[in-house]
This record gives C-alpha cells, sequence and structure tokens, in this order.
C-alpha cells in the first residue's frame, strides 16, 4: 500500500498542476496500491490511475474528469456523485461500487465489470459501454 504521505505529495503537485502553479505536476498512480485511500472531493481532473488498485476507495464527490482508470481494480469503491465525465474506464473493475449519482457522461466503459454496482441516478448520456457487464 502506498504511503499516505506520498499520496498527498502527489494529490498536492496535482493541484499545483492544475492552478498552473510552479511546482506542479500531473498526478500518476499508474498501478499504485491505493487501498482504501480518500480521495473524496478530491480534484483529480486528468490524473492517472491506470491499473492502480483502488479498493474500497472512497472517491465520493471526487472530480475524475477526463482520468486514465482504465484496467483499474475499484471493488467495493465509494464513488457516489463523483464525476468520471470523458474518463477512459476501460476494462476496470467496478464490482459493488457505490455509483449512485455520478456522471459518467462521454465516459469510456468498453469492457468494464461492474457487477453488484448501485447505479441510481448515475449519469451515462453518451458513454461507450459496449462490451460493459452489468
Amino acid at each position: 500500500m502506498m504511503d499516505e504521505g506520498i499520496v498527498a505529495e502527489r494529490l498536492e503537485m496535482h493541484r499545483r498542476w492544475l492552478c498552473k502553479e510552479a511546482g506542479g505536476k500531473a498526478a500518476d498512480f499508474t498501478n499504485c496500491d491505493l487501498y482504501g485511500v480518500d480521495l473524496s472531493g478530491k480534484d483529480l481532473r486528468n490524473a492517472n490511475f491506470r491499473g492502480a488498485m483502488l479498493y474500497g476507495a472512497d472517491m465520493s464527490g471526487a472530480d475524475l474528469s477526463c482520468a486514465d482508470l482504465s484496467y483499474a481494480n475499484m471493488v467495493g469503491a465509494k464513488c457516489g456523485k463523483a464525476s468520471f465525465k470523458g474518463a477512459d474506464l476501460r476494462y476496470s473493475i467496478l464490482d459493488r461500487a457505490d455509483l449512485e449519482g455520478a456522471d459518467f457522461s462521454e465516459a469510456d466503459l468498453r469492457g468494464t465489470v461492474l457487477f453488484g454496482s448501485s447505479w441510481e441516478k448515475a449519469n451515462l448520456a453518451g458513454a461507450d459501454t459496449s462490451l460493459t457487464n452489468f
């Protein structure tokens, strides 16, 4: 599991990058173990979580627009009211995830596994759900 201090440092660098401040850098959590991490309410637009282990993570209310979450494991994640607008979620696993009120508009969900997830009031407008397992 990734050290909380390193996670916090990367999140701060990402915030600076989004604000075009000195020392900023886009967050890259490729293949990182982020089991149970709290990302709730964070601005993570364009962040890279490709292949990350986000099992049980709290991403509720986070902005993950245009983020790369392809091949990520988000089993049991809390994603209520999060924005995944335009995000790449190809072949990710969201079994038993809380997706209530989440925005997946224009997201790429091809091949994603979503068994047992709660979808109430989720927005899938324009999302590519081909080969998706609901």
